[in-house]
């Protein structure tokens, strides 16, 4: 297990010696804590937003418009306890000065412009919202589930998955 400074650090779930910069088309899962369903409800198939799920689902739509246009979206789905989505990292973003000089901390915090760079700063916004209006019970998963989407085919069975997934719902494993 890693250390940093003699604590232990959780296993990553990453894929060891992936550059998650670079261009990609990335599949997420971030569930809420203990499969909360804070984002709303699913009835006959569909998905009812809360006003928590309403600023979830807002603020993925508005992911590009925070990472220096070299990240796009695709198919995703806000469910009752977590959220899908397909982040596409077109080109690597643009480099920064030499921060790790500057900023210890900046050897553990993840590369910007990287998915986790780009989750973490997503989790954060919904959470400070939550917060700020009330929701102070509100909070995510620590981490979050990722796949590397490598061919087409996956591409299109995880779209499906994705788009299907209200429909399905009462069959999930992760309902509250």
């Amino acid at each position: 297990m890693a250390h940093y400074k003699n604590n232990f650090r959780r296993k990553t779930t990453r894929l060891r010696g992936w550059d998650y910069t670079s261009p990609g088309w990335y599949f997420v899962t971030i569930c809420t804590r203990n499969r909360q369903p804070f984002f709303g409800r699913i009835a006959n198939g569909v998905m009812h937003l809360s006003p928590i799920g309403k600023i979830a689902d807002q603020y993925w739509r508005e992911i590009p418009n925070h990472t220096a246009g070299h990240v796009s979206l695709d198919a995703f789905v806000v469910m009752p306890n977590h959220v899908h989505g397909i982040i596409v990292i077109h080109t690597p973003p643009p480099t920064t000065t030499n921060i790790k000089k500057q900023h210890p901390m900046s050897l553990i915090s993840p590369k910007a412009g990287s998915l986790a760079a780009i989750i973490r700063s997503y989790k954060a916004a919904v959470t400070r919202w939550c917060h700020r209006n009330g929701f102070t019970t509100f909070s995510w998963q620590r981490n979050y589930y990722d796949h590397i989407i490598r061919r087409e085919h996956d591409l299109f069975r995880i779209r499906q998955y994705i788009l299907d997934n209200p429909r399905r719902w009462k069959m999930d494993r992760n309902q509250s």
